[in-house]
């Protein structure tokens, strides 16, 4: 099974400079856990909820006035959407994230994979089996 299966696509972004508040609101209404920060067209970091937790209001930073740049994780990992299921996983379990954005042979992002949707992947191929 491959990662384009059962990624999720249609996702979000943020940009490097928009505030965490707004972080939070596009996670609320989305009902997600973690987006992709661009600086123009380029991928320069992850910010999910637990950064937000973690870098933000454990310090009591202001949402309203922290950029996602000063709370992000800046170390990105992908995959590929032709990658197999297997695969993802391994470089999830290896770099310990629990999301990976996907990429498409171009190197934009189409997607974003997580240890849900790899468990459905699994459920799924072990169902059709």
């Amino acid at each position: 099974m491959l990662v384009k299966e059962i990624m999720t696509r249609g996702i979000d972004f943020l940009d490097r400079l928009d505030t965490v508040q707004k972080a939070a609101q596009k996670m609320l209404r989305d009902n997600i856990g973690a987006l992709p920060v661009f600086d123009s067209n380029f991928l320069v970091g992850i910010v999910s909820d637990r950064d937000i937790t973690l870098r933000s209001s454990s310090f009591g930073k202001d949402p309203q006035r922290t950029r996602v740049c000063d709370i992000m994780t800046p170390e990105v990992f992908v995959c590929d959407q032709n990658d197999t299921v297997e695969e993802a996983a391994s470089i999830m379990e290896k770099r310990q994230v629990r999301r990976l954005p996907v990429t498409n042979e171009q190197k934009h992002i189409v997607g974003m994979v997580s240890l849900t949707d790899l468990a459905k992947g699994f459920n799924l191929k072990i169902a059709v089996g």
